[in-house]
C-alpha cells in the first residue's frame, strides 16, 4: 500500500470498512435476492430485506412507519428530485411575482398574499437543493433565496405579519417551504433544529410572508449532518428530509432515502410519471392508471436496488458499534484541533497562513459540525489558490476536497464574490469544478477538511506538519523567486540573470505525438505552424469526450508513439499488445467522424480514429477510450503571449514547445529525497550545459537556426511524479520544487517557448547538438 494515506474528506464520503464489506458479501453468499417485483424465494427474500432496512432506517432516526416513510432513492440529489416531482403546490395567477432570469430571489417579488405557495431556501443550501427552484419557478411558484438573518422562532401568540392577529383558515391548503441544512457541507455550520418544531407550532417566520400556524412545511436536508450527529425525528419533525447512505458509513454508494412525515404526504400528489411496481392497475389502451396506496411504492419508479438496500444493515451495524453520539463528539474534537492549529500558523512576520470561513469559533457542536473550510495566504497576503494545496496534498496522500463544493451560495458568501464579480469571474474562464483558483487576487474556492468514523490525531497531525512544511514562509522571498516574479509573458525587458555558456546545446529532441504518452526522441525534426509536425496531434478521451492524461491515468506513459516518416504511418506499442499502426493522413471517410473534445476545460474538436484503435487503448490502459486527432495541423491557439500574432497549438496544453534544462535538473536533484530523470517533466528540447535556471531569466533564444520566444515558466502538476518507465507515482520532484520553485503559489520548472518563423532560418529543422544562445528580443 506505500505511505499511510490521510482521509480528510468524511462530508463528502464516509470510509467503509473490511468487516462491513465481509458481513455484506457472505451475506450473497449464504443465498440468493432477486427482483422483489418477482413472486417466488428469492424475491421474497429480497422484499423482505427491503421491509426490515425500511423499518432499521426509521428506528435509527427516532421514528416508526406509523409516523413516516421511508422512500429509498439514488442519492440525496435524486430524493430532491423525486420530491420537487411530486410536491403539490399552488402557484400564482400573477406572472409579475415570478423571478425572471437573472433577477434577484433575495427580496419576494411581491407581497405576500397568502394565496400561492412559496419555496424559501437559505442561500448556504447544497446545489441539489437550490436547483429545486427551477421546476418550481416553471410551474408558477414564488421563490425567495432567505438569509438566516430573516427567520426566526415566534414567540407563542405572535401576529402573522399579513393577516394579523386573525390567522387565515386555508394556510395548510396554500403551503409554503423552507429548505435548508441541518449542517452546511460548505462551513459545517449546524442551523437551528428548533426552527422545525416552531413551524409544527405555528411560530416559525421568514422575513415578511405569512406565519399563520399550519403554513409552513420544512425539507430538511440531512446529507451532512446524519453522518456524524443524532437526528431525532420526533423531536425535530421535519415533514420531509433527505439524505445518503454513503456519506454515514461509505457503502453502498448510489442509495439515498427521502423521509416523509405522515402527516404531509398529502402533500406529494403530483407526480405523473409512472414506473414498474407504483401501480395498482392500468390500462395501455385507456388513460386509465391507479398509483399504489403506499407513498414509498408510489414513488420508487422501477426496481429498487436491492442488493444496496441489504447492505444497508451492515453500515448501520457498524455505526451503531461505533455510537453516533461518540462519533460525534470525537470528531468535532478533532475539527476544533485542527481549527486552533491552522489559525495558529502564521509566517515569519506574523500574518496568517491560514484563513478559516466559519461562523463560529468551533466552541459547540451544537452550532458546528466536524467541517474546517479554509484558504493559504502567503505572507505579503496573496492567497494561494485550492488547486496547488490540493496538488501538494495529493502526492501526500493527504485526501481533502477543494472549490465551492458544490454550494455556490456558502462560497459566494464566505468569499464576498457578490453576482456581478461571479459574472465577471466566468468571462475570465472560471467555471465550478475546475482549478481557476485565484482571479484577480481573490480566491474562487476553498480547501474543505471534514473529520468523520475513521478520523484520528494522527490525521490532524499529519495535515499541519504538511501545511507547516510547504505553506509557511521562514524568511522573505528567494532571488530565484523574484526572478521567477519578472516572468510576464511578452514585453518584458532582459533581466540580465545568469549569462549562459557558450558550450550549451541541445542535448536531446522529443516529440510527444499522442498527448500524455511516451517520448518519441529523434536526433532532428521539422517544426511546423504548431510546433514540431506531429507533436501532440493525437489525444485519448474517455467516453464524454474529456481528454485523458497521466494526472487521471499513470500507465499512459508505457504507450509508446513512434513516427514513422517513410511509412506514413503513427505505430503505438505497449507492453502485452501486438502494436497498432495507423496513418497519419486525417481523411478520407475519417473526416465524417469529427467529435467535440475537451482539452484543459476548452472545448475543441477532433477526429475519431476509429473502433480499432479504441479497442486497443482500451484494452492497453483498462478503461473505455478512443483516439482523436488534429483536425488541421493547428485548431487551437496559446494564450501565453499577449502581443503578437497568436501562436497556433495542437492538443499541447499552453504553448509549442517546453524547454528544460540537465543543469537545472541537477539543482533540483539536489533538493529531492530520492532523484529523478529530466524525462519526468517531459520537455520537447532538453539543454545540457549552462548554470541552473539561467532559462527563468531568458526572453528569446537562439537554437541553431531557429528563433523562439519565451512565453513565461512552466507550472507543474503531480504528473512529474508519475515515473515515465512504469507508470508509478511518487512525491519527487514536486515536493521539492514546492520548498524553492514556487512564487505565487504555483510550482515552476521549464519554460514555454514559441516558435517565430520570421526571425528563423529556413529550413525551420532543429537538430540535436546545436548551439543554444538567450537572446534580447523587442
Amino acid at each position: 500500500m506505500g505511505e499511510p494515506h490521510v482521509y480528510l474528506d468524511h462530508a463528502g464520503a464516509a470510509l467503509y470498512d473490511d468487516a462491513q464489506l465481509a458481513a455484506h458479501f457472505a451475506e450473497l453468499r449464504a443465498g440468493v435476492y432477486g427482483n422483489p417485483h418477482s413472486q417466488n424465494p428469492s424475491s421474497q427474500r429480497s422484499a423482505d430485506a427491503i421491509a426490515v432496512m425500511r423499518h432499521r432506517v426509521l428506528r435509527h432516526f427516532g421514528v416508526s412507519e406509523s409516523e413516516y416513510e421511508v422512500v429509498f432513492t439514488r442519492g440525496a440529489t435524486d430524493a430532491l428530485r423525486i420530491l420537487c416531482d411530486a410536491i403539490a403546490l399552488v402557484p400564482t395567477r400573477d406572472p409579475t411575482h415570478i423571478a425572471a432570469a437573472h433577477a434577484s430571489l433575495e427580496v419576494p417579488a411581491a407581497p405576500d398574499d397568502g394565496q400561492s405557495s412559496v419555496f424559501a431556501y437559505l442561500r448556504e443550501n447544497h446545489t441539489s437543493v437550490v436547483a429545486c427552484r427551477e421546476p418550481l419557478l416553471d410551474r408558477g411558484v414564488r421563490v425567495h433565496c432567505t438569509e438566516e438573518k430573516e427567520i426566526r422562532v415566534l414567540a407563542e401568540g405572535s401576529p402573522c405579519h399579513v393577516h394579523g392577529n386573525t390567522p387565515c383558515s386555508d394556510a395548510s391548503s396554500v403551503p409554503y417551504v423552507l429548505a435548508y441544512p441541518a449542517q452546511c457541507n460548505f462551513s459545517g455550520r449546524r442551523y437551528p433544529l428548533s426552527w422545525v418544531s416552531a413551524a409544527r407550532a405555528g411560530r416559525l417566520a421568514v422575513g415578511a410572508l405569512c406565519s399563520c400556524p399550519g403554513r409552513w412545511l420544512v425539507l430538511l436536508d440531512a446529507a451532512a449532518f446524519v453522518s456524524t450527529a443524532a437526528l431525532d425525528l420526533r423531536c425535530t419533525p421535519a415533514d420531509f428530509v433527505c439524505l445518503s447512505f454513503y456519506k454515514m458509513f461509505g457503502f453502498p454508494t448510489g442509495l439515498g432515502a427521502l423521509l416523509v412525515r405522515a402527516a404531509s404526504a398529502s402533500y406529494l400528489s403530483r407526480k405523473t410519471y409512472f414506473g414498474g411496481g407504483t401501480l395498482e392497475a392500468y390500462v395501455s389502451t385507456h388513460r386509465f392508471h391507479r398509483p399504489h396506496a403506499r407513498l414509498h411504492t408510489r414513488l420508487e419508479d422501477g426496481t429498487a436496488s436491492f442488493l444496496a438496500i441489504a447492505a444497508l444493515k451492515h453500515g448501520f451495524d457498524r455505526l451503531d458499534s461505533v455510537g453516533i453520539v461518540r462519533l460525534g463528539s470525537a470528531a468535532f474534537d478533532l475539527a476544533r484541533m485542527a481549527y486552533d492549529q491552522l489559525t495558529g500558523l502564521r509566517h515569519y512576520n506574523g500574518s496568517p497562513a491560514v484563513v478559516v470561513y466559519a461562523d463560529t469559533a468551533f466552541e459547540s457542536s451544537e452550532t458546528q459540525g466536524p467541517t474546517v473550510a479554509f484558504n493559504v495566504f502567503r505572507a505579503d497576503g496573496s492567497c494561494v489558490g485550492y488547486a496547488e494545496v490540493a496538488k501538494m496534498a495529493a502526492i501526500h496522500n493527504i485526501h481533502v476536497r477543494t472549490g465551492c463544493l458544490c454550494n455556490a451560495g456558502a462560497c459566494q458568501r464566505y468569499l464576498g464574490i457578490d453576482f456581478p464579480t461571479y459574472l465577471a469571474n466566468m468571462a475570465a474562464g472560471y467555471r465550478c469544478g475546475d482549478d481557476k483558483d485565484v482571479i484577480n487576487g481573490r480566491p474562487t474556492g476553498v480547501v474543505r477538511i471534514s473529520f468523520g468514523m475513521s478520523s484520528s490525531t494522527q490525521d490532524v497531525a499529519a495535515l499541519i506538519a504538511f501545511m507547516d512544511k510547504y505553506f509557511v514562509e521562514r524568511g522573505p522571498a528567494s532571488s530565484d523567486l523574484e526572478r521567477l516574479s519578472a516572468m510576464a509573458p511578452s514585453g518584458r525587458e532582459a533581466l540580465g540573470g545568469t549569462a549562459t555558456p557558450a558550450d550549451t546545446v541541445l542535448r536531446r529532441l522529443a516529440l510527444f505525438p499522442v498527448k500524455s504518452c511516451g517520448a518519441f526522441y529523434v536526433d532532428a525534426w521539422e517544426i511546423g505552424p504548431a510546433g514540431f509536425v506531429h507533436d501532440r496531434e493525437w489525444m485519448i478521451v474517455d467516453l464524454e469526450g474529456i481528454c485523458l492524461t497521466q494526472k487521471r491515468l499513470p500507465r499512459m506513459c508505457v504507450i509508446q508513439p513512434r513516427i514513422d516518416r517513410a511509412r506514413d504511418q503513427l505505430v503505438l506499442a505497449a507492453p502485452g499488445c501486438v502494436s497498432l499502426v495507423l496513418p497519419l493522413a486525417a481523411g478520407g471517410a475519417k473526416m465524417a467522424n469529427l467529435c467535440q473534445a475537451k482539452v484543459c476545460s476548452e472545448r475543441t474538436e477532433g477526429l475519431d480514429c476509429g473502433d480499432e484503435a479504441a479497442d486497443w487503448l482500451t484494452a492497453a490502459l483498462g478503461t473505455a477510450c478512443r483516439l482523436v486527432q488534429t483536425p488541421t495541423a493547428a485548431v487551437r491557439t496559446s494564450t501565453l503571449l499577449s502581443e503578437g500574432q497568436p501562436a497556433a497549438i495542437s492538443y499541447s496544453n499552453e504553448s509549442q514547445f517546453l524547454l528544460v534544462s540537465e543543469a537545472s535538473m541537477a539543482e533540483v536533484d539536489e533538493h529531492c529525497a530520492d532523484p529523478v530523470p529530466i524525462d519526468r517533466f517531459r520537455g520537447n528540447l532538453v539543454l545540457a550545459g549552462g548554470d541552473a535556471f539561467a532559462e527563468d531569466s531568458w526572453v528569446g533564444v537562439r537554437i541553431g537556426g531557429q528563433v523562439f520566444r519565451v512565453a513565461g515558466p512552466c507550472q507543474r502538476c503531480q504528473m512529474v511524479c508519475v515515473d515515465q518507465a512504469t507508470g508509478e507515482t511518487s512525491k519527487e520532484p514536486l515536493a521539492a520544487l514546492a520548498l524553492f520553485r514556487r512564487y505565487q503559489g504555483k510550482t515552476f520548472f521549464g519554460v514555454h517557448l514559441i516558435h517565430d518563423p520570421a526571425l528563423s532560418a529556413a529550413p525551420h529543422v532543429l537538430h540535436a547538438s546545436a548551439p543554444v544562445e538567450p537572446l534580447e528580443l523587442e
